[in-house]
């Protein structure tokens, strides 16, 4: 008699366990469900965004490679013009050291040496 008083409180006891499981066992799954449902939102968002991500990345190096081709033509122009004002100043060198004009081919040479370090220094830093 106690024995059966105890297997029936057993059983009571395994069918509560059995219940309680059920209802962790859902919760588990509409916890999980969820988790995928946020999971695939955050797929479909990424996912044009980083298509958009890459063109920009492709953009931004058009943008890089045309600002290099440009500071090395303008690099080229300077030297160029360096090269002449040189000419100029080493021809009017020759016919007197303190002509007025001298003076001021040497400033200008000056200058393209300065603007010339100057485009030399900003694209070394691009």
């Amino acid at each position: 008699m106690i024995i059966d008083i105890l297997l029936a409180a057993l059983l009571i006891a395994g069918v509560a366990t059995l219940i309680y499981l059920i209802i962790s066992l859902r919760k588990l799954n509409t916890v999980t469900e969820d988790i995928r449902n946020d999971l695939e939102q955050v797929n479909r968002r990424l996912i044009p965004l980083l298509e958009n991500l890459e063109k920009i990345s492709e953009k931004a190096l058009n943008v890089s490679e045309k600002v290099e081709r440009h500071a090395e033509e303008a690099e080229n122009y300077i030297h160029g013009v360096k090269s002449r004002l040189n000419e100029v100043g080493d021809k009017f060198s020759q016919y007197k050291s303190d002509n007025p004009v001298n003076r001021i081919i040497t400033t200008i040479s000056a200058l393209g040496k300065g603007i010339s370090t100057f485009w030399n220094t900003l694209r070394n830093n691009l």
